[in-house]
């Protein structure tokens, strides 16, 4: 009899214990050239987590990614972003896609966007932080630097800018694009820290200096 009661005791446990592990209905894990995305389905909540490099076949895994999902009723659509950066075209690529499909984008706790990331958070309809509220964890943030010239991988300043009419075209197609996410006055102040750095260093940005360019949008909870 006392077994039963200890067996039946232990079923109950076991029970609280699932009631309480969130289970995703869906999750996918896919790798590229330069680092992998994984998918994650779960009560009509949807999130893309990138964790790699920007490289040129990374479009086509966003947009493989996103079209998998459309079928799965996603009330929430998040692209969760840790990145070193990498070729600026693809992240454009990658950001327009995220903006059609009307994802939010979001930086978690130690994570990084450096370089041609940020290209790709400013395109989330909601652009998310989040900002740890415990001791002994680092800050998230978007480093910002100048590109570099695809050829000869020197920088991008004033004076490439204005004596080669491919890296003035290449200077003004970033601010356009971030235009279109940001709208004027933020897209200046994203170009402004893009291009007040050197390529060869990264200059970190605060959550609260990103919210007050309009860079984010808020800052994101643990409850999310």
């Amino acid at each position: 009899m006392k077994k039963i009661s200890y067996l039946l005791v232990a079923i109950f446990a076991l029970s609280l214990i699932a009631g309480c592990v969130s289970i995703p209905d869906k999750k996918n894990t896919a790798q590229y050239s330069d680092g992998k995305i994984t998918t994650i389905v779960e009560k009509g909540k949807c999130e893309i987590y990138l964790n790699g490099g920007i490289s040129s076949d990374l479009p086509n895994y966003i947009e493989s990614e996103i079209n998998n999902i459309k079928s799965q009723n996603c009330q929430k659509k998040t692209l969760v972003i840790n990145s070193h950066g990498g070729i600026s075209s693809a992240a454009q690529k990658v950001g327009r896609l995220v903006r059609l499909n009307n994802f939010d984008t979001a930086i978690r706790y130690e994570n990084q966007c450096s370089s041609a990331c940020g290209l790709i958070f400013i395109s989330g309809v909601n652009r998310i932080i989040w900002k740890p509220n415990f001791l002994y964890v680092k800050e998230p943030r978007i480093g910002f630097h100048t590109p570099a010239v695809k050829n000869d991988g020197s920088c991008m300043n004033i004076d490439r800018i204005n004596q080669d009419k491919r890296i003035k075209a290449t200077v003004i197609n970033i601010f356009n694009y971030a235009e279109s996410m940001l709208g004027r006055n933020s897209a200046l102040q994203f170009t402004t820290n893009m291009f007040d750095t050197d390529c060869k260093e990264l200059k970190l940005f605060s959550v609260d200096k990103l919210l007050e360019q309009g860079i984010a949008t808020r800052v994101g909870t643990l409850s999310e």
